[in-house]
């Protein structure tokens, strides 16, 4: 028989015939949502805050809605959505001996998936079951009980803007409404120095890890939240919370991340793009360099901040309200998710768009339009002059 045909047969059968995955070499599982799945069985699931309604600006240099591009590409909304961008409430809930499933990809990423005794896949965010997960269920893995844990993790761990955006907004509620809960995080080895930074900042205290590269955690009350990561009140606690520490200082900084000397994504008129915005009063900043209070203090102290699209971008979480941003990004990756960001933060955004030389999308360098940048640097230096 045809692999593809076979495949497709298998599927039927648990899907349509609920055949146990098990027998079949778990091709596929059924879903179910969390909320379902703890209805099932007793447990309870709620709403931790309401959904709110997207009202945001456009862009500075934008004038009208359908200038701004319509194609989400891979991501879940474009910039043309972003001024409606609902502001998902986060939901926690409480699934039932479940297992929590890792594998570990050839690239050092870890891949989780939350599934029942009865092997049917829960839907929880950042967690979705592969055939890795098969291969796992298939072999001898390691097995773990544990009696209750909040699960925090995603499979990005190592990208800086996720880490920021859905593990600590994750963190914050668990610490917030289940203090009592040990907080489960991905595997220790995942975690640098600015993620343990940022778990010392927010006090978390005996946490537990994954620790084998393939492994299986048996949970009798495994604790997940839903949440969009782009929710004003939620992002604002965690900025207040890892930022009162900071001591006062300025807010007159004016911020250029640089990535001159990152392996990708440079601007290839750097030079000129230096000498048009230097007179301007900015400092150029390699954030790479930096541990994560020192990035912390520098963005906390920013009046204003241009660059190219990048992880640093991640960083304005922690600017105040009404700092003034412009982000130059490619034109072949429609990436809305900084214009979401400094919306729902209360900064005022520009966006200007790079012509990009040879290479793939999100690695090639940028040649910035400079004359372009003059209004922004007009209001900058209109609002605070040298």
């Amino acid at each position: 028989m045809n692999p593809s045909l076979l495949d497709r047969v298998r599927n039927r059968l648990i899907r349509n015939l609920n055949v146990p995955p098990r027998y079949l070499g778990y091709p596929c599982l059924q879903q179910t949502a969390s909320e379902d799945y703890c209805t099932e069985q007793g447990t309870t699931w709620c709403r931790l805050m309401d959904d709110e309604p997207g009202d945001f600006r456009l862009p500075q240099n934008i004038h009208s809605r359908t200038e701004l591009e319509d194609s989400r590409g891979k991501y879940a909304f474009s910039f043309y959505d972003v001024p409606e961008l609902l502001q998902l409430g986060p939901v926690a809930a409480e699934l039932r001996d479940c297992r929590l499933l890792r594998v570990r990809s050839p690239w050092q990423n870890d891949f989780y998936a939350v599934i029942t005794n009865d092997d049917r896949e829960v839907v929880v965010d950042g967690c979705q079951f592969s055939p890795d997960h098969a291969r796992l269920l298939r072999g001898r893995p390691t097995v773990r009980q544990i009696d209750s844990a909040c699960w925090v993790g995603t499979h990005s761990t190592r990208n800086y803007f996720l880490w920021l955006f859905f593990h600590l907004p994750r963190i914050h509620l668990a610490q917030t409404h289940l203090p009592d809960v040990p907080i489960l995080l991905p595997a220790a080895d995942l975690l640098d120095q600015p993620r343990r930074d940022a778990l010392q900042m927010l006090g978390v205290r005996d946490p537990l890890f994954l620790e084998s590269a393939d492994e299986v955690i048996e949970v009798r009350r495994l604790n997940v939240f839903r949440y969009s990561m782009f929710n004003s009140r939620v992002l604002g606690e965690i900025r207040q919370r890892l930022t009162s520490g900071l001591p006062p200082g300025r807010k007159d900084r004016r911020i250029y991340i640089c990535r001159e000397e990152c392996a990708n994504r440079r601007m290839s008129n750097e030079t000129e793009f230096w000498n048009k915005i230097q007179p301007y009063g900015f400092e150029r900043v390699f954030l790479e360099k930096l541990s994560f209070v020192e990035q912390m203090e520098v963005m906390a102290s920013a009046q204003a901040v241009i660059g190219l699209h990048g992880a640093g971008f991640a960083n304005l979480l922690f600017c105040a309200p009404g700092t003034r941003v412009a982000e130059i990004r490619d034109s072949g990756s429609p990436n809305p998710h900084f214009y979401a960001v400094a919306s729902i933060l209360g900064h005022d955004y520009w966006h200007f768009v790079g012509k990009p030389a040879e290479g793939k999308p999100l690695f090639r360098d940028l040649h910035v339009d400079l004359d372009a940048l003059q209004p922004f640097l007009n209001a900058v230096s209109g609002e605070h002059p040298l």
